[in-house]
This record gives C-alpha cells, structure tokens and sequence, in this order.
C-alpha cells in the first residue's frame, strides 16, 4: 500500500498493476473476515467453559460443606450469584483477550508507521 500511496504522491509508475493491489487487498479482507468467523465460535466455547466451570466449583464447595448446613444467603442471592458472578468472569477473560488483541494490533501499527518515517 506504501508503494501505491506513493507513486499518487510522485506520479510514478507502479512495478505491478493495480490488479495486484486489488486482489492483495482482497486476500486482506477475506482472511480477515475467516479469521472472524473462526474466532466467534472458540469465543463462545470459551465463554460456556468459563462459566460451567465457575458454576460447578461454586456447587461443588456448597456440597462439601457438612451436613445439612445451610448457608447464610437467601435463596435468591445464592441463584443470583451462580448467574451473575459466573457472567461477571467470562465477560472479565473475553474482554480482556479482545484488549490484547488490540493492543498486539496498535503496535504492529505502530512499528509499521515507524519503518515508513525512517524511510522518508
């Protein structure tokens, strides 16, 4: 793409077509979207794992307890804390996983713009 931008700049003839760039920038686009659509579905195992774990540990723990002692919360909270708080995490590791993809992507950018400046 640098070499497209500037040979605008310097009305220089490209080495290769403008067929070239348009399937290079096809190929970008297409792995892009596979890269999506493989991503989605590891998301949601992911997603399902985290918090089946979390629940079935959290029952897990109420079942060791001795007896027949019960605990200290209400019916309700208890439900609610097996719903929310398993929620809570997995939403907690996907986003945080969406943030290093990120991050990994804005200094690749960033090395990228770097080169170019060197380059002037």
């Amino acid at each position: 793409m640098k070499v497209f931008f500037d040979s605008l700049r310097e009305n220089v003839t490209l080495d290769f077509g403008i067929w070239k760039i348009i399937i290079l920038i096809s190929i970008v686009s297409l792995t892009r979207i596979l890269l999506l659509f493989w991503g989605a579905p590891i998301d949601i195992v992911l997603r399902f794992k985290i918090s089946a774990l979390l629940r079935k540990n959290m029952l897990s723990c109420i079942l060791k307890r001795p007896g027949a002692e019960s605990l200290k919360l209400s019916h309700g909270e208890i439900v609610n804390r097996f719903r929310d708080d398993a929620i809570q995490v997995e939403n907690s590791i996907s986003w945080t996983l969406d943030v290093i993809g990120s991050c990994v992507f804005a200094l690749i950018a960033f090395a990228i713009l770097i080169s170019i400046k060197r380059k002037l």
